[in-house]
């Protein structure tokens, strides 16, 4: 992705290890960081997580984090974090669906 200038985007998925929760999160498993000339501007994080609807037991993905810092605002980098993302969760973890949470 380009954005007007020669920036580009580069995205990388990092596994939990090694990453401080703020503000008493849930652990998270993969997280998917966007970054332009080595400067963090994008991120996502999800977490597996396992619900019980009726007697089926099913796989989700918890979705959060989901943050574009204001200079790579209209490069479409949030759609970009969410399907790699997306891919990582049918990739790696055979997850069936994914939700976005969000506080007031």
């Amino acid at each position: 992705m380009s954005s007007g200038g020669s920036s580009t985007a580069g995205i990388s998925m990092i596994s939990e290890s090694g990453i401080e929760q703020p503000y008493g999160y849930a652990p998270h498993d993969v997280h998917v960081i966007a970054r332009i000339d080595g400067r963090v501007v994008g991120h996502v994080r999800w977490a597996h997580r396992e619900i019980d609807i009726g007697l089926e037991t099913v796989a989700i993905a918890g979705i959060g984090g989901v943050l574009v810092s204001d200079e790579a605002r209209g490069m479409r980098l949030g759609g970009s974090l969410m399907e790699r993302a997306e891919q990582s969760m049918k990739d790696h973890h055979s997850v069936a669906f994914g939700y976005l949470g969000c506080r007031k």
